[in-house]
Formats: structure tokens, C-alpha cells, sequence
């Protein structure tokens, strides 16, 4: 149990080692920058409808909806991008120390 939490810490810190530097950083901030721009745009459809405002017709509210949707499956890409990037380096890092 004790290697298991080892391991599991010498993977948070490679993570973070690189998480942090270049172009994973980039994708990192891009990433959050649209899963931010797709709550946001949920939450205006949210108080858009609570307050019943006239000007959001079925054609708009659809609209918001698909570019909330695609600014959430842009972040799962972009996410999944940069695991792979950082366990590429991890192995690529462990591989080496063998």
C-alpha cells in the first residue's frame, strides 16, 4: 500500500513539473479558459430564462446552446490533450531512469 502512495505522489509531481512549462501550460489555460466561457454562457441562458426576457427567442436560446456545448467539448479535447502529453514525458522520463 505504501508503493501505491508513492507512485501516486511521484505522479502528482511529475504532473505538475509538466503541467507547468511551455506550450502545456497554453493548452492548460486555453482548456479552462473554455470550459470558463461555456459556464458562463450556460449561466446567461439560466437567468435569461428565469427573468423571461423577450429577446431570447427559441433561435438564440439554441444558438447559446450549441456554443456552450462545443466550448465544453473543446475543453475535453483540449484536457485530454495534455494528460497525454504530460504521461508521454512521464514515461519518457521514467524510461530513461531505468
Amino acid at each position: 500500500m505504501s508503493n501505491y502512495h508513492h507512485n501516486k505522489e511521484e505522479i502528482n509531481q511529475a504532473y505538475r513539473r509538466f503541467s507547468a512549462g511551455g506550450a502545456n501550460r497554453t493548452i492548460k489555460i486555453i482548456a479552462y479558459s473554455s470550459l470558463g466561457l461555456s459556464a458562463f454562457i450556460l449561466l446567461f441562458i439560466l437567468v435569461a430564462l428565469l427573468l423571461d426576457l423577450p429577446f431570447l427567442s427559441p433561435t438564440v436560446y439554441h444558438l447559446l446552446r450549441g456554443c456552450a456545448g462545443i466550448f465544453a467539448i473543446i475543453f475535453f479535447i483540449l484536457y485530454a490533450i495534455l494528460i497525454y502529453r504530460c504521461n508521454k514525458s512521464l514515461w519518457k522520463t521514467r524510461n530513461r531512469r531505468d
